[in-house]
């Protein structure tokens, strides 16, 4: 009898009582699998940090696995690709419940190779990792979807400029109450000298352009006052990893009621001193005009009460022009009116129709001739 014969008859020799005892091994061993084995996946933040101790603090308090990049303060990392990885790990139950792991990747400024930027790749292996307290034995350890995958970061070099803050550096938002506005060409940030770093390529162009500094919005959302807010940079560039020395500074945004303007016509000017004309050797050809129009610019909330009823707000302004204040010169002189305000307050404006300047009285001199 061959052999493969024989081989035959004894598998099928009781092949019943054979296939039972397989599935019962299987089933006892997916069984046993379900209980003693767990598997974790769970996603990779990637961190960068100065120093293998700071990673070391926080890989102790962390609760989640983290890959953590190691930079000298002299460099930054820019970007990272890709910007998480997949970690799959297996083994049994009280292992792998709660694992945390990490993985610290260190770099220098020799990895820059003498350029102020580069792209430096680092394969990550099961090496690489540890865990927080324990050393787990794991069946399966696997990262992303490669059993090798390469982190690929890019690396530039920091660099340090002082600037000098203004308006242009501050950004609002918001709309303030109702009837009111806000100056935002008038921002002031109250420390002015600050000290910025971050990647060379970003602060260097800070030093060229100052401006294209931002500090974080202050906002004037519903406000009716003026507004001061401490702030810190713009979240752009904090995600840059660009930093501010201080870390934040108090800024304050003018809110101020809007103003409204009024036109009045026909005011009446007082003329004073027209005397001195004549010691001057002048004397006036015709008349100038007794009334002007004027243009009455303030807050909406002061003037409005006089929208419909400008016959009050003229009582309001007394126009007086005293001819000792003229420029006394042959030709035509519009020097400006003296305006005196009765119940209204410095912030109501009184202009001459135009919008542009303040009210002007226009007239025409002569010299007079002495006698012999």
């Amino acid at each position: 009898m061959s052999l493969g014969t024989r081989l035959f008859r004894a598998v099928r020799h009781d092949i019943g009582r054979k296939l039972t005892a397989l599935g019962l091994a299987v089933g006892v061993w997916f069984v046993l699998e379900g209980l003693v084995l767990d598997e974790q996946n769970e996603v990779l933040d990637v961190r960068a940090v100065h120093s293998v101790e700071e990673a070391d603090r926080e890989r102790l308090t962390a609760n989640r696995s983290t890959i953590y990049l190691v930079v000298p303060e002299s460099l930054d990392v820019q970007d990272v690709e890709p910007d998480n990885l997949r970690l799959r790990v297996k083994g049994l139950k009280d292992d792998v419940r709660g694992l945390v792991m990490s993985a610290v990747l260190e770099f220098a400024e020799s990895d820059l190779l003498g350029q102020d930027q580069a792209a430096v790749q680092r394969t990550l292996g099961r090496e690489n990792f540890k865990g927080r307290d324990r050393s787990p034995e794991l069946t399966l350890f696997r990262i992303g979807r490669d059993a090798n995958p390469t982190l690929t970061v890019t690396l530039v070099r920091r660099a340090t400029v002082s600037l000098t803050l203004g308006a242009v550096n501050v950004t609002v938002t918001g709309q303030p109450a109702k009837g009111y506005v806000y100056d935002s060409a008038g921002a002031k940030p109250r420390l002015t000298v600050v000290t910025v770093s971050g990647p060379g390529s970003i602060v260097e162009r800070f030093r060229s352009d100052p401006g294209l500094l931002k500090l974080a919005p202050v906002s004037v959302e519903g406000r009716n006052l003026t507004v001061t807010q401490s702030v810190g940079l713009d979240q752009h560039l904090l995600d840059q990893r660009v930093t501010m020395t201080p870390a934040s500074i108090d800024v304050t945004v003018s809110v101020s009621p809007k103003d409204t303007e009024l036109k009045v016509f026909a005011l009446p000017v007082t003329l004073k001193n027209e005397a001195a004309l004549a010691e001057a050797g002048f004397r006036m050809v015709g008349r100038p005009p007794e009334t002007i129009d004027v243009l009455v610019r303030g807050p909406a909330p002061e003037l409005e009460r006089y929208a419909q009823d400008l016959e009050q707000l003229a009582r309001q302004i007394d126009l007086v022009f005293d001819f000792r204040h003229a420029l006394l010169v042959g030709g035509t002189n519009k020097p400006k009116i003296d305006c005196f305000r009765g119940d209204l307050s410095l912030n109501v404006k009184v202009l001459g129709v135009n919008g542009l300047d303040e009210p002007r009285i226009e007239f025409k001199l002569e010299e007079v001739e002495k006698g012999p």
